[in-house]
């Protein structure tokens, strides 16, 4: 056979082929990755003679083929094909709705003092952490936990980010109250110190007023009576007698009473 007359022969069939090849449809990009509610699209191009689309799960992606273009809506999460035919053949592009990303509290009420732990869902990639008031607020992350502290009474706002959207917690810090004070004693109160006390009233007077010696208000009486009770003075007389018959504690008793008379 001629040379050259096989030369052209096998051009005519790689020609064609080649042809072809550069005819391709394409889908730019290949694949989309969405959250909830995101519109995209995504471009056909080199289309030849008639062209569908057929979509894989409609009910998590919304797509309509205009001149040029897939209209792509995230619907909800899940994963769709979405195929796309012409005269040549069929090419494919993946679109994937994930979760969005969540904290899980987007309201928080601290001390001062006090911390809790916030965890982050879904995220995709690294995950950051903008705080606008360090002052009051401090905020911590180790993998996907945020560790909260109220430092100051205040509120802050956290902005949980990570690479495709970002969550904002509310943060509010307030100073503990203290306890509200006793209520005053009731004049029906009656001191545990009193009856015990009464035993000295025949000598010393009503409430210790007088008698032999006012004891009444004074700070010494405590002293005075554990210095009976051991003996240490006048172990023989009616005082000591008296003191020996009482507890240490029913001493105290005493005295407090008659020292806040």
């Amino acid at each position: 056979m001629n040379p050259s007359r096989s030369l052209r022969w096998l051009s005519s069939l790689i020609i064609p082929l080649v042809t072809v090849a550069a005819h391709a449809v394409t889908l730019s990009p290949a694949s989309r990755s969405l959250l909830p509610g995101d519109k995209s699209t995504i471009t056909v191009s080199r289309v030849r003679g008639a062209v569908t689309l057929a979509n894989s799960n409609p009910s998590a992606v919304s797509a309509s083929l205009t001149r040029g273009a897939i209209n792509v809506s995230a619907d909800a999460v899940g994963v769709a094909t979405l195929s796309v035919t012409d005269s040549q053949g069929t090419k494919t592009a993946t679109v994937t709705v994930s979760p969005p990303l969540g904290v899980s509290l987007a309201n928080v009420s601290l001390l001062v003092g006090q911390s809790t732990a916030l965890t982050v869902s879904n995220a995709i990639g690294s995950i950051r952490i903008s705080n606008s008031n360090g002052t009051a607020v401090a905020a911590t992350l180790s993998g996907n936990v945020v560790t909260v502290t109220g430092k100051s009474a205040g509120s802050a706002e956290l902005t949980v980010r990570d690479t495709r959207s970002s969550v904002k917690v509310r943060v509010t810090v307030t100073a503990p109250t203290a306890p509200p004070p006793p209520p005053p004693p009731s004049s029906t109160d009656i001191h545990p110190g009193r009856l015990l006390a009464s035993n000295c009233f025949q000598c010393h007077g009503t409430n210790g007023s007088g008698g032999f010696d006012r004891i009444q208000g004074s700070t010494e009486v405590l002293s005075e009576l554990r210095k009976f009770a051991s003996g240490e003075e006048d172990p023989t007389g009616i005082m000591a007698a008296h003191a020996v018959g009482y507890t240490d504690e029913q001493l105290q008793l005493i005295a407090d009473y008659l020292s806040k008379l």
